[in-house]
Parts: C-alpha cells; sequence; structure tokens
C-alpha cells in the first residue's frame, strides 16, 4: 500500500504536445501537460503493458473451452528395409471344388513410410475449473485498468502539486531577490558606520552574515525550482522544461474549499467502496476465493471429462500428395471418451486448497490495513491543513501590521529624521513573512491535493 500512498512530496524552503497549442506566452498549460503524461510518462506505459498481458491471459483461459487440435507427420527412410517370408497352406475354391494351396511368397518393405496422426481435443466437464479461471483472469483485468486510472490520477495530482510548488518558489525567489538587495544596501551602511565609530564590529558582522544567510536560501530555492521542473518533465514527458515553459497560478479558493470539508463527509468518500485503492484490494479478495474455487475443481476423486477424435495413417505412400495411399487398410479414425481424476498426490491439492484460503484472509486484512490507512492519511491531512490555514491567518495579518509599520517609517524618512537601516530592515522583515506565507501556501496545497485524491474528488 505504499505504492498507492506515495502522492505528492513537495517540500520547500522557503517532445512537443499534440493535444492543444501552447498560450501566446510559448508556456504549456496544465491542461496540455496532463494530455501529454496520458501518452508519454512511462509509469503509465508501463501499466498498458500489464494491462495487455491480463487481456491476453484472459484469451488464454477461454481458450481451454475450444478444442485442442493436434497434427503430427513422420517419415522414415529405411535404408535396407525387412523382408518377411510367408509361408502357409490354404484351400481355394476352384471351379466348385475345394482345393489344396500352398503359399510360398516373400514380402519385402519399401523404403519410405510415413506415419500421420490428427487428433482433436475437447473438454466437456472440468468442474468450473475453465470458468473460473476466465472470471479469475478478468477480474485481474479489471484490477489492472483501476490500478492505471488510479495511477493517473495520482500522477495528474502530483503535477498539480509540482506546478503549483513552482509558483510559490518563484514568488519566494522575487522576495529573496528583494531581500537580499536590501540586505547587501543595510551591509554597505552597516560597513560605514562602522569605519565611522559608530557601531561596533559585531553589528556589521551581523549584516554580512545576514546576508549570506539570505544568499543561502536563494540557492536552496533555486535548487528547488530546478528538482521541481525535472519532475514536472518526468511526469509529462516533456523535457528541457524552463520556468517560463509553463503556465500555472494555484486555485488557492478551490483548495481552502477542500480542507472546509466536513471531515465526516470526507471519511466516507474516502472510504467508499468506490474508492480505487478499496476497489483494487477488493478485487484482491475476489481473485483468492476464485483460486480456491479453481482448486477445489481438481479435488481427489472428481473426474474431468473430454472427447478425443483422432485419425491416423502409417504406410509406405506419403498421405494426400501420393496416389494409393488410401488404397490399403492402413489408416484408421478412433472416437474416445476418457474420464481423468486424481486419486492422490501427497496432499498437493488440499495445500492448494488451504494456501488459496490463507491468500483471501491476506486480502481481507489489506484491505482493512488499507481502510486504515486511507483514515489516518486523510486525518493527518485535515490536521496539517488546520495549521497552515491557522498560520497562514496569522501571517497575513503580521503582514498588515509590517506594511503598516514600514509605511510610518517611510514616512518618518521622508521628513527628516527617520532612519534609512530601519526602512531597509523592515522592508526585509516584509518580505521574509511572505516567504513563510507562500511556504504554508504551498504546505495548504500540498494536503488539499492529497486529500482530493484520497476522496477521489
Amino acid at each position: 500500500m505504499k505504492k498507492i500512498f506515495s502522492i505528492i512530496a513537495v517540500f520547500l524552503i522557503l517532445p512537443s504536445i499534440v493535444f492543444g497549442d501552447q498560450d501566446s506566452s510559448g508556456a504549456y498549460s496544465y491542461e496540455q501537460l496532463v494530455a501529454s503524461m496520458n501518452v508519454s510518462n512511462i509509469e503509465l506505459l508501463k501499466q498498458d503493458e500489464v494491462i495487455r498481458q491480463a487481456l491476453l491471459d484472459v484469451k488464454d483461459a477461454k481458450a481451454n473451452w475450444q478444442p485442442q487440435i493436434d497434427f503430427d507427420l513422420m517419415g522414415i527412410f529405411l535404408v535396407n528395409p525387412p523382408s518377411f517370408d510367408v509361408n502357409f497352406d490354404t484351400t481355394a475354391d476352384i471351379m466348385g471344388n475345394k482345393m489344396p494351396v500352398s503359399i510360398n511368397d516373400t514380402i519385402k518393405l519399401g523404403n519410405t513410410y510415413y506415419m500421420a496422426n490428427l487428433s482433436l481435443t475437447q473438454p466437456l466437464v472440468t468442474w468450473g475449473k475453465i470458468g473460473n479461471s476466465v472470471k479469475l483472469y478478468n477480474k485481474v483485468l479489471d484490477i489492472r485498468n483501476i490500478e492505471k486510472s488510479s495511477k493517473a490520477d495520482q500522477l495528474s495530482a502530483e503535477l498539480e502539486g509540482y506546478l503549483g510548488a513552482l509558483y510559490y518558489v518563484e514568488r519566494i525567489l522575487s522576495d529573496l531577490d528583494q531581500a537580499h538587495d536590501a540586505a547587501s544596501e543595510l551591509v554597505d551602511i552597516a560597513e560605514s558606520s562602522y569605519e565611522q565609530g559608530v557601531i561596533v564590529e559585531t553589528d556589521y558582522q551581523k549584516a554580512v552574515l545576514s546576508l549570506r544567510q539570505l544568499e543561502v536560501e536563494k540557492t536552496q530555492a533555486v535548487n528547488q525550482r530546478d528538482e521541481l521542473l525535472d519532475g514536472i518533465g518526468t511526469i509529462s514527458g516533456i523535457g528541457d522544461l524552463s520556468s517560463g515553459s509553463v503556465s500555472f497560478v494555484p486555485d488557492e479558493e478551490r483548495y481552502e474549499d477542500i480542507v472546509s470539508m466536513d471531515p465526516e463527509e470526507l471519511e466516507e468518500l474516502v472510504l467508499s467502496p468506490s474508492n480505487k485503492s478499496l476497489m483494487m484490494a477488493g478485487g484482491m479478495i475476489e481473485v483468492a476465493e476464485l483460486s480456491e474455487k479453481i482448486a477445489r475443481g481438481s479435488m481427489y476423486g472428481l473426474p474431468d471429462l473430454a472427447l478425443k477424435v483422432s485419425l491416423g495413417y502409417g504406410g509406405s505412400h506419403l498421405p494426400l500428395f501420393q496416389d494409393g495411399w488410401q488404397d490399403k487398410d492402413d489408416w484408421g479414425l478412433n472416437v474416445t471418451v476418457a474420464f481423468s481424476t486424481t486419486l492422490w498426490d501427497g496432499g498437493k491439492v488440499l495445500n492448494s486448497i488451504n494456501r488459496s484460503k490463507s491468500q483471501a484472509e491476506s486480502a481481507r486484512l489489506d484491505l482493512e490495513n488499507a481502510k486504515d490507512q486511507l483514515s489516518s492519511q486523510l486525518g493527518k491531512c485535515l490536521r496539517d491543513a488546520g495549521y497552515a490555514m491557522a498560520d497562514i491567518g496569522y501571517m497575513e495579518a503580521n503582514a498588515r501590521l509590517l506594511e503598516s509599520q514600514y509605511s510610518k517609517l517611510q514616512d518618518e524618512l521622508e521628513e527628516g529624521y527617520g532612519s534609512r537601516s530601519d526602512l531597509l530592515q523592515k522592508k526585509i522583515e516584509i518580505l521574509t513573512n511572505d516567504v513563510s506565507l507562500q511556504q504554508r501556501k504551498a504546505d495548504l496545497m500540498q494536503n488539499a491535493l492529497t486529500i482530493e485524491y484520497l476522496a477521489g474528488l
């Protein structure tokens, strides 16, 4: 189930598409990236092959209903063919009188001898083994189709998560650039003040250290942007993407609506039988139960019934190709109705039945475990989303306060008694607060998309 719940992992510090044209800026939209994903993503392409193999398994199972036709043809060349002496006495009716006749002859086989056999075997009674096998492989095919659909939903959610994270990273980088400029100016002011003896060296070094910290954070944000672009390229199947190659703005109102839904309603959706993860787990129970039925169809003493028809030939003429092959009594037609059953095999049939029972029970436990994990994941996402919402509210209020303080400092500076250093420091506080705000919005988005995927919204 780890694979099922490997959804979106976006952590912040802080080939051309043929399905539609790019927008006027040349950037790919989310819909275009999803369209490319559906035909280019390696995981989905691999899932297509898994489905194709499952379909072939179904065809193989259905083929067991049809007769099996075999044809064998063998030719023998005798370098020194054997001969047989024929000596026997008999009587012959000659003109109404029975006369004794002695036959003395030598029969020598020809150099060539041919054998051919055409047989048809049709199962008649198999105690449900064929029918249940067809049902089993059809169920596996259903599971594979659901698995691909679930994988496509997961990748779509991941793609939106990457695109949204990229949007927030770009805003963070913009904030960090502005904060870096302000911090650089503060360092210049601090250096001048230190040289004039207005401040001590420690205050100057603190200013330098703050600048270096912003440079580190900017480098980390750039690295994360590149990782996000790689992730978008991997999912969509489009390489060499840049920030300008994609166009996406997170739907923050939608994310808030998702995390604000009634928890009980969400849990009901998550644990609904229509949930694809639970459908796959439930399907595995049916597969195990069908395996048990198939194993019971091979129980000791249950005879399989089959009809076998065979046409054979053996003679010195090549059948169908040499004249005279049908003149002699060298061919035969046999019709056989055969019963076949296993009386004892050391207990392997019983072991197979018990194994299928155990697999069915394991599948039921997997289903319950899946429900527990879904419920637990939903609860965690709702808690994290609630904390992110509260944090966002706090940071937005703090932003309004900082903007008010910045405006006041700006007025004081214009009136001639304010401090440029204080104004720059306040601007850095505003930008730093906005960096944290973008990070929390990204967290909210991640949890909302996870909930949306789990609930199948």
